[in-house]
């Protein structure tokens, strides 16, 4: 009987230290996540030390319509919560996952975003025996830049992005970074050149990631700028062709044929900015030289078949007046030299000589208008030349000026630095 009270007593023992001593991982993950640890740890100076070891930043979208910088940030955070803590002479292990929605996370902050989104990276997070958290979070951030869009395809610019935690007088984050590293691949119209961290007027407050990015030019030289100059060069080429309808028909068709290229390459033109993109001035004068040289064909083709350019319809309305009297004159005369022929032409001899004066006045009238022909198309002719000549001077200075813009002209000072509450 005493043997049995004692195996019972004994099994009871066993089975009560078995209850208080549960000391795998997850009664400990349980033990943490029952201290409901959802708010910032308050330290006795009210900070916190947050530490950033490594960023890893990616480039996703930059809108030149709109002038909107996306890009994604896959962040490890580290902090430290006493309250998480853990005496490992009870818990052997120096590490435990815990839950990330169970445990408080900082929140980072972008001050210039238009639109910023902050995700957990991983549902769980690492837990230290002395409190150490360490977790990564992936933020996705649309920021408002200002790029310098002037020597649009050749841009070559930075962005800031203003990466900070929360901080109210001398309580909040204090943000402590490390490696910043730049994750592009080298594909896509932008390339992310580099990343760098800076800290302005030396506050931990004001911290910004540099993007440093230009685009690749190929694709909007060929798609833009080459289809331009090759129309301006058919242009210049035309004036080979003869003065007259082939060759107004040959700018007529440049011109409608750059309009089209324009509407349909609307939507790859950057927006304009506090400067205007050099392209959209080009586009503007190439359209303005194409339609001037159409013009100018047009006149001399009026000059050449009629020797002067305006409509002859405004010289017949004006020399009606003298050819009614003349008419009248003309009729008077008829008149009484019909009267005079009756008596003295009668014979055939003097009729053959009227007729054959008839033909040689007609042959003379039409050699004084051949001749008046070839002296419009002469003079024509000189006007094309002296025209060609300045279109061709135009452009080399045109073209001169465009390289010393894209070469010799910095840009526009843009100051792209956020507009810091305090």
């Amino acid at each position: 009987m005493l043997r049995c009270l004692c195996s019972l007593l004994l099994l009871k023992l066993l089975g009560f230290g078995s209850t208080q001593s549960c000391t795998s991982r997850r009664c400990l993950a349980n033990m943490l996540i029952s201290k409901d640890v959802l708010t910032q740890p308050q330290s006795i100076n009210c900070t916190l030390v947050l530490r950033l070891p490594s960023i890893l930043y990616t480039t996703q979208f930059i809108n030149t319509k709109e002038l909107r910088f996306t890009s994604q940030m896959i962040v490890n955070l580290q902090w430290m919560d006493p309250d998480l803590a853990w005496n490992t002479s009870v818990y052997t292990f120096n590490n435990v996952i815990l839950p990330a929605d169970q445990i408080w996370v900082p929140s980072l902050l972008v001050l210039n975003a238009v639109s910023r989104i902050q995700k957990h990276y991983s549902k769980d997070l690492l837990v230290n025996s002395n409190g150490t958290v360490t977790h990564a979070v992936l933020l996705k951030t649309v920021v408002g830049c200002d790029v310098d869009m002037f020597k649009y395809p050749f841009v070559e610019d930075t962005c800031p992005i203003s990466l900070n935690a929360w901080k109210a007088d001398e309580c909040g984050l204090l943000m402590q970074f490390g490696r910043v590293v730049n994750g592009d691949s080298d594909t896509g119209e932008w390339l992310t050149q580099s990343v760098e961290l800076a800290s302005h007027n030396g506050r931990n407050d004001r911290n910004t990631l540099n993007v440093n990015f230009k685009i690749r030019s190929t694709g909007p030289v060929v798609t833009l700028i080459l289809p331009s100059v090759l129309i301006i060069i058919a242009d210049v080429v035309s004036f080979a062709l003869p003065i007259g309808g082939e060759r107004v028909c040959f700018k007529v068709t440049l011109v409608l044929s750059f309009i089209m290229f324009l509407l349909i390459l609307n939507d790859l033109l950057p927006a304009d900015n506090n400067c205007s993109p050099l392209i959209r001035i080009h586009f503007c004068f190439s359209l303005f030289i194409l339609v001037a040289s159409m013009l100018v064909s047009m006149v001399l083709t009026r000059l050449t078949k009629d020797g002067r350019i305006l409509p002859s319809c405004i010289f017949k309305c004006i020399k009606s007046k003298d050819s009614n009297s003349n008419d009248k004159e003309i009729l008077g005369e008829g008149e009484s030299e019909s009267d005079i022929s009756v008596i003295s032409l009668t014979d055939a001899a003097e009729e053959k000589n009227l007729n054959l004066q008839k033909v040689f006045n007609f042959l003379e009238r039409m050699a004084s208008k051949e001749q008046r022909s070839k002296k419009h198309f002469k003079f024509a002719n000189k006007l094309d030349k002296v025209y060609f000549w300045i279109y061709f001077i135009v452009c080399m200075i045109y073209a001169a000026l465009i390289l010393y813009l894209l070469i010799g002209y910095s840009g526009c000072p843009i100051d792209k630095l956020p507009k810091w509450n305090n």
